[in-house]
This record gives C-alpha cells, sequence and structure tokens, in this order.
C-alpha cells in the first residue's frame, strides 16, 4: 500500500522498507497490538471501536485497511478498501493473488473485486488503518 501512495517518490518507498525491515519476514499472522505496531511504522492511523460508517467516511481522501474476522476453517486477513459505490466497497486482497507456480516471475498480484456492503460491514474487526 505504501508503493502505491508514495509511488511518485522512490525515497520514500526506501525509507518505509528501512522502517518494516523485519516485520515483511514474519510468518504468521498479528494481533491487534501487532497491526497497530507495524501500521505506525508506515505512518498511518488507527481508529479503535470503529463503526462501518467510519470506514465509509475516511474512503473520501484515503484506502482503508481493514481485517476481515475469521473462522477456524478460514482466518481472517487484512484487506484494503480502496472505493464505495453505495451498494459494493471495492476491496484489494493482497491474498487473492497468491501464486505458488514457480514459472511465475513475480509469484504475486493482489485482487481487487466488489464485495457487498451488509457482507463487509457485518465482518470487519472494530479497527481500522487509514492516512
Amino acid at each position: 500500500m505504501w508503493n502505491w501512495r508514495y509511488r511518485n517518490d522512490p525515497g520514500r518507498v526506501s525509507y518505509y522498507a528501512n522502517k518494516v525491515a523485519g516485520w515483511t519476514e514474519i510468518d504468521r499472522g498479528l494481533d491487534h497490538v501487532g497491526l497497530r505496531t507495524y501500521f505506525k511504522l508506515l505512518e498511518l492511523r488507527t481508529l479503535d471501536r470503529t463503526r462501518e460508517y467510519n470506514v465509509r467516511f475516511a474512503l473520501k481522501w484515503t484506502p482503508v485497511v481493514v481485517a476481515f474476522r475469521g473462522t477456524p476453517a478460514h482466518p481472517g486477513h487484512i484487506v484494503v478498501i480502496s472505493g464505495f459505490d453505495g451498494r459494493n466497497y471495492t476491496v484489494v486482497d493482497p491474498q487473492g493473488g497468491i501464486n505458488f507456480d514457480s514459472a511465475v516471475k513475480d509469484g504475486w498480484s493482489a485482487t481487487a473485486y466488489p464485495e457487498d456492503k451488509s457482507s463487509l460491514d457485518a465482518g470487519i474487526e472494530p479497527f481500522i488503518f487509514y492516512w
């Protein structure tokens, strides 16, 4: 996400890459405290005890990072909400585009898809991260 935010300022991208060195090697999920620490290093703000209207309000000036609640069969994970059209959110899911095929050069590309408002509103944790 910071690559998108600072796409016209390569110096800022490398600055953030140094700030989060080590964090990108973590191979397990983070709890709320870990997420807060990580996103604070990236200079994102956090808002606790949020409701769905907080997401829509913040979308007026920034993409919003949210955590989907998980189940034992399908663990939750972080997604970026990049828009809302009145009925659906636009979700950018970094996990949605992982490709483990060794023939693929990069092996990763984010997936964007529409998500029904009621489904997303009911499934997010009560905290968000945003600029």
